[in-house]
């Protein structure tokens, strides 16, 4: 398992990765709100609550208990998602 990835998942139910440039979703919680909104691995992060950054920016924002949070994804089929979640602990 690639632990470096997944310190952040207990909120949000998602875990990071960089690749090619680009942040991706890497991992995901089966029954986190994300998941049930239609998120899945591989989806690239275009925005969170409307900001763009690296990958240090998406971990922090995903990591504001009890805040709710709006992520703009593109899927594997270049289909834009827009999805929101309320930031709270899964464990």
């Amino acid at each position: 398992a690639n632990f470096n990835l997944d310190f952040e998942f207990p909120l949000s139910g998602i875990g990071l990765k960089k690749e090619n440039g680009h942040v991706l979703i890497g991992y995901l919680v089966k029954n986190s709100a994300a998941y049930s909104q239609g998120i899945r691995e591989g989806d690239r992060i275009i925005s969170i609550n409307g900001k763009t950054g690296n990958i240090a920016t998406y971990k922090r924002l995903l990591q504001e208990e009890g805040k709710e949070v709006t992520l703009k994804v593109i899927d594997i089929h270049e289909n834009v998602k827009i999805i929101k979640i309320k930031l709270k602990n899964l464990l």
